[in-house]
């Protein structure tokens, strides 16, 4: 019994691996590189429609709870004002990745870096 599922076990993984390199995706011929910049752009264009109105979001969250921490006392107004610093900060930072992401994406392929864009349509 235990050598017929260690046979069912191996024939499902030998046809799960000739399914793999049978995919259009096992014989592109794009290189490494190529396909590591493909992966980041699709993943810039997945930010680039999440993260602005996200950021803009959690600013006014950051406004509304600072604002919430001045009517309270003094312990509640320290949290309040250190959890709308950091959501601004988370903010700030989600900005800075989407401008910076295209210039990291450009130094991937270097003869090409200066006129490097992406397209997200």
């Amino acid at each position: 019994m235990k050598n017929l599922n260690m046979r069912r076990i191996l024939f499902g993984a030998g046809m799960l691996g000739l399914a793999f390199l049978s995919s259009p995706y096992a014989v592109t011929p794009l290189s490494a590189t190529e396909k590591l910049r493909t992966a980041f752009e699709t993943i810039y264009c997945s930010l680039l429609s999440l993260l602005p109105p996200i950021g803009m979001v959690v600013v006014v969250l950051a406004a509304v709870i600072y604002a919430a921490g001045q009517i309270g006392g003094a312990e509640f107004r320290a949290s309040a004002t250190k959890w709308a610093t950091a959501l601004i900060v988370g903010a700030v930072l989600s900005l800075v990745i989407i401008l910076l992401i295209p210039n990291v994406l450009g130094a991937f392929d270097a003869a090409n870096a200066e006129q490097y864009v992406i397209n997200c349509s």
